[in-house]
């Protein structure tokens, strides 16, 4: 019996990661923000906390996701109640795709 291969096809490919990291943010925590060239997603684990970005102010709450693009300054905040616990991945990814 012969078997015949399916070849995958990649339209994702993520080249590089810069940093996976878990974070216990205090409720008076306060970041000055950032950017950077590369791609970068928030989870809130437990609690939430506020995201500012220039154009934006929104509370990331438990189970919810933010997503950065490359160059997009991001700035975040604790919420002044509770802490929060975030998941902060970061990476590379080229893929037409991700426009």
């Amino acid at each position: 019996m012969g078997y015949t291969p399916l070849e995958l096809e990649r339209p994702l490919a993520i080249d590089r990661i810069y940093s996976v990291h878990y974070f216990e943010y205090g409720p008076d925590y306060a970041f000055v923000g950032e950017s950077h060239d590369f791609w970068e997603f928030q989870y809130a684990a437990l609690g939430s906390a506020y995201i500012y970005t220039k154009n934006d102010f929104y509370e990331l709450k438990q189970g919810q996701i933010t997503f950065f693009r490359p160059g997009k300054f991001h700035v975040l905040y604790g919420n002044g109640k509770r802490p929060a616990e975030l998941w902060v991945f970061s990476f590379r990814c080229a893929s037409p795709l991700m426009e």
